[in-house]
C-alpha cells in the first residue's frame, strides 16, 4: 500500500540564531535531520503507528507523506504512485495526493454545520474530479453515518463534544475515500476517559471499513492498544518495527525497552550456560534467563518488567531459579493495581500487582520472576 523508502528531511539551524559575519568570517550555519534515511512499509488495512518521544521526527515523517513537508531525498508511492522523488524531481500537491488527514487540533470550521464540515472538501474540489451535488451530500451522509453522526447533520459545529469532534475530523478525511488516512496525535486533546473510549472507537471504525492509517502518537499505552505494527523512532530515525507486543516483551536496545512502559535494568556477566538458560551475575547474585545468543564472559543488559516480578512474604513451595529476600521500600496504589519498590541490598526492583497483594512499607519479602520473563536487551552500552 504505502512504501517509503530513504527519506530524509533536514533544516538549516544558524548557531545562536546569528547569522552577521564575525572575526573569523561569515558565521555558517549548520544542518540538523528532522528525519534520516526513515524506510517503512506499510500494508492494505493496516494500523501502523509512528511512535517516539517529542522532536523525534515522527510527525514530520507524516507532514512529508502527507504533502505539507518536502524532504530532501527519498521516495514515497502509495500503490501505484508515485507521490515524492527525489531523483525524478517529483512532488504531487497535497490536494491531488487524495490522502485523508486528521490533525491534532481536529482544524474544523466553527462557522459551518456538521454537514458542511464534512461536505466541504468535496465541494471545492476541481470541476474536473468534483462530484455532483447528489454524490456529494450521499457521500457527506455516508461519512456522518460510519462515525455515527448522522442525527447531528446540521448542529454548529462548535456545539459538539470533545469526542463528537474527534468523529467529525475523521468523518471529514474519509468523505473522499481516501486510500490512505492520516492521523497527527488526535486523540491528545481529551480528557483520560473519553481518550481511552475512543482507542476502541477508532480501532473499531479502521477494522470495520478496512481502513489503512498511519498513526503519529507519543503515547506508549495507545500505539500498543490501536497498532497492528509500531516504528519506535528516536533521533530521526526508526530504531525498531514489529508488533505491539514484539515491541513491549522483545525490545532491540534500551531506549526501546526504557520508552515502552516501564521497566528495570540491570546489568551483569553471563558466568554459565543450561540449554537455552544463562546464569548472569547481577549485583545481588545471580540470575538465569532464556538468552541462547549469549556467550560466557559477555556483558548482559536485562530488563524485567514490574508486572512479571512477583512478591511474596514466604518463598516458594519449590526451589526458583531467580528469587531473592528483600523488604518494601515504597508502594503505591494505583486503583486497578499495586506498584511495590523493594530494596535487595543496594538495589531497587519494582513490581506491579493485584491491589490484593499489598504489602506494608519494611515486611520483609521475597522477589521472584521466571527466565522467560527476563529479557537480554542487545546493546553495547553500560548503564
Amino acid at each position: 500500500m504505502l512504501t517509503i523508502t530513504n527519506l530524509s528531511k533536514a533544516y538549516d539551524v544558524a548557531p545562536e540564531r546569528r547569522r552577521r559575519r564575525s572575526e573569523d568570517g561569515p558565521t555558517k550555519t549548520a544542518r540538523k535531520f528532522a528525519v534520516q534515511d526513515v524506510s517503512f512499509d506499510v500494508k492494505a488495512g493496516e494500523m501502523f503507528t509512528l511512535l517516539g518521544p517529542s522532536g523525534c521526527g515522527k510527525t514530520t515523517t507524516l507532514r512529508s507523506i502527507a504533502g505539507l513537508e518536502t524532504p530532501n531525498t527519498g521516495t514515497i508511492r502509495v500503490e501505484d504512485r508515485v507521490l515524492y522523488d527525489s531523483d525524478n524531481r517529483v512532488n504531487v500537491q497535497p490536494y491531488d495526493r487524495k490522502l485523508g488527514m486528521v490533525f491534532q487540533s481536529y482544524a474544523i470550521w466553527p462557522h459551518l454545520t456538521v454537514f458542511k464540515n464534512v461536505s466541504f472538501p468535496l465541494e471545492v474540489l476541481s470541476r474536473k474530479t468534483r462530484p455532483n451535488s447528489a454524490e456529494i451530500r450521499r457521500r457527506a451522509h455516508q461519512a456522518l453515518e460510519m462515525t455515527e453522526l448522522s442525527e447531528l447533520t446540521e448542529r454548529p459545529a462548535t456545539a459538539l463534544s470533545g469526542g463528537q469532534q474527534q468523529r467529525l475530523a475523521l468523518a471529514r478525511g474519509l468523505v473522499i475515500n481516501p486510500s490512505l488516512v492520516l492521523l497527527d496525535e488526535p486523540l491528545s486533546n481529551l480528557d483520560a476517559k473519553l481518550r481511552e473510549s475512543m482507542r476502541f472507537e477508532l480501532k473499531r471504525l479502521q477494522h470495520e471499513l478496512g481502513l489503512t492509517c498511519i498513526y503519529v502518537t507519543h503515547d506508549q499505552v495507545e500505539a500498543l492498544t490501536l497498532s497492528d505494527r509500531i516504528a519506535v523512532m528516536n533521533e530521526g530515525r526508526i530504531v525498531q518495527v514489529g508488533t505491539p507486543k514484539d515491541i513491549y516483551e522483545r525490545p532491540n536496545s534500551r531506549f526501546v525497552a526504557d520508552f515502552i512502559g516501564v521497566t528495570n535494568f540491570l546489568e551483569g556477566t553471563v558466568t554459565a550456560q543450561e540449554g537455552r538458560l544463562r546464569k548472569i551475575e547481577v549485583a545481588v547474585g545471580s540470575l538465569w534467563a532464556e538468552a541462547p545468543d549469549a556467550a560466557i564472559g559477555d556483558h548482559a543488559l536485562l530488563s524485567l518488567r514490574p508486572e512479571s516480578v512477583t512478591v511474596a512474604t514466604e518463598p516458594g513451595s519449590q526451589p526458583r531459579l531467580n528469587e531473592w529476600r528483600g523488604s518494601i521500600a515504597r508502594r503505591a496504589f494505583q486503583g486497578d493495581a499495586v506498584d511495590h519498590v523493594v530494596r535487595i541490598g543496594e538495589m531497587e526492583i519494582r513490581s506491579r500487582s493485584n491491589p490484593s497483594h499489598s504489602y506494608e512499607e519494611n515486611t520483609e519479602v521475597y522477589v521472584s520472576i521466571p527466565p522467560q520473563k527476563v529479557v537480554v536487551v542487545p546493546t553495547e552500552e553500560r548503564l
